[in-house]
């Protein structure tokens, strides 16, 4: 049901000159104005969620604070901002979110998800990092996260995750594991 808030559903106006006259072409890729003739695509945002480990093995998930999915577990991470680099944001998100200093990250995968958020689904490209923290004694929950738990992810219950990609991580943590060493 989340559909009914992609951007298609929900412009209704131009975001140039403000004509009812839209149409959207590829389903939610891509919107063309009639009336002045202009298009605006929909493109994804960029996310990153960082893959922690301790030395027990076990995954490193927070528990989101807010909406979307407030409540459920998640990984760390968020969205890159503006002229960021990826490995930047996932140790920025990781310090602000647990207070933890990485001392490595290796990229491991991507995901594509849908973020509904303020009535509106933002389609977002998530970069997924191995990280390396040495001292995981002063992590504290900060920011947008309520708590953090580190688990066996063959202990996660799909139930138990709110967004779509850290499902399907965590799926394809479950079925190769020993490939996401580092």
């Amino acid at each position: 049901m989340i559909e009914k808030y992609y951007p298609s559903k929900v412009w209704k106006y131009c975001p140039y000159c403000g004509a009812p006259k839209i149409s959207w072409e590829n389903g939610t890729h891509k919107m063309h104005c009639a009336t002045c003739a202009k298009s605006f695509y929909i493109n994804a945002a960029s996310a990153v969620i960082a893959l922690i480990r301790n030395d027990k093995g076990q995954f490193l998930f927070t528990r989101r604070k807010n909406e979307p999915a407030a409540g459920k577990l998640d990984f760390p991470g968020g969205f890159i901002d503006i002229g960021e680099r990826a490995e930047d944001a996932v140790i920025r998100e990781v310090k602000e979110e647990l207070d933890l200093n990485l001392t490595g990250v290796k990229y491991y995968t991507s995901m594509p998800n849908r973020y509904l958020f303020g009535g509106i689904v933002y389609f977002t490209l998530d970069l997924v990092y191995l990280c390396k923290c040495g001292d995981l004694s002063g992590i504290s929950a900060n920011d947008d996260i309520s708590d953090f738990v580190f688990v066996d992810v063959n202990d996660v219950k799909p139930e138990d995750l709110g967004l779509e990609s850290v499902k399907i991580i965590v799926q394809n943590l479950k079925e190769s594991s020993t490939n996401c060493n580092f």
